[in-house]
């Protein structure tokens, strides 16, 4: 097993992959599977505060494509994806030198190199079964619902998700490789996440944010409004090259220090 790190590590989280996937499936269920008997209910209106419309993404609650969109892809998918990711990545190269094991890992004959790409693919495989798994949930609860939402919308939606999930578990994975320390990859994630997701909800109303707005990587997820409007390659391929570039960064990082034993 030693000699694949991607598969070790990937059979070392199947249980907490598991548990994720159930939150996911919970969530969307509950939120999405019941949108039909909220708008029966009078529950779902489009009587949304413009500054808490800004914040959840989307001020039409009326419709399904905003309903989900704020509910789904703009707060809950996000938080338990990104979770998610986070914590795999803050265990991917500093948790593993805090705990004294990523010093044994390197004794064996595999470069520094290895380990990032291999700890990197484990992540992406993982956070992209999580957007397998938004997908078919929100495609059978759209049905379910008769949300009139084609199944390639909702996979664009769940697309940008995973790259977003991606994206931030490369932040803290980098940061990782960068310092040794797990709880400052956390931090460091939290913060980036936390301030990306408001400069990118609040710059429609804030006009001095408006150029903050392409920095954050929420811009490229949601800005092409994809259960809409479908695939926005231009913005998906910009957080492509942003995995890369953390990529690149972790691998540097870890390669120009000494590890802590």
């Amino acid at each position: 097993m030693l000699r694949s790190i991607f598969t070790k590590t990937l059979y070392d989280q199947r249980r907490s992959l598991i548990w994720w996937s159930l939150a996911l499936v919970w969530v969307v269920l509950v939120y999405a599977g019941g949108y039909r008997q909220y708008v029966e209910a009078g529950l779902v209106t489009n009587k949304v505060p413009e500054f808490v419309g800004a914040i959840m993404g989307s001020t039409d609650f009326s419709s399904a494509a905003g309903y989900l969109t704020a509910v789904i892809f703009t707060l809950l998918g996000p938080v338990i994806v990104v979770l998610f990711a986070t914590f795999t990545g803050a265990r991917a190269i500093a948790g593993d030198e805090e705990a004294g094991m990523l010093d044994i890992l390197l004794a064996y004959p595999m470069s520094r190199t290895r380990v990032v790409l291999e700890r990197t693919g484990a992540l992406v495989a993982a956070v992209t079964w999580l957007g397998l798994v938004v997908w078919v949930t929100v495609s059978a609860a759209a049905a379910f619902s008769d949300m009139g939402l084609g199944l390639d919308r909702i996979a664009a939606a769940a697309v940008g998700l995973a790259l977003l999930g991606i994206v931030f578990g490369m932040v803290t994975l980098a940061t990782g490789a960068l310092t040794g320390s797990r709880p400052l990859a956390l931090g460091v994630t939290a913060a980036v996440a936390l301030g990306s997701f408001l400069v990118n909800n609040l710059a429609p109303q804030v006009e001095s944010l408006e150029q903050a707005q392409k920095l954050s990587p929420f811009y490229y997820y949601l800005g092409g409004d994809p259960l809409r409007s479908g695939f926005d390659l231009p913005k998906l391929g910009a957080l492509v090259l942003i995995v890369l570039a953390l990529v690149a960064l972790a691998i540097w990082g870890l390669g120009r220090r000494d590890v802590a034993v």
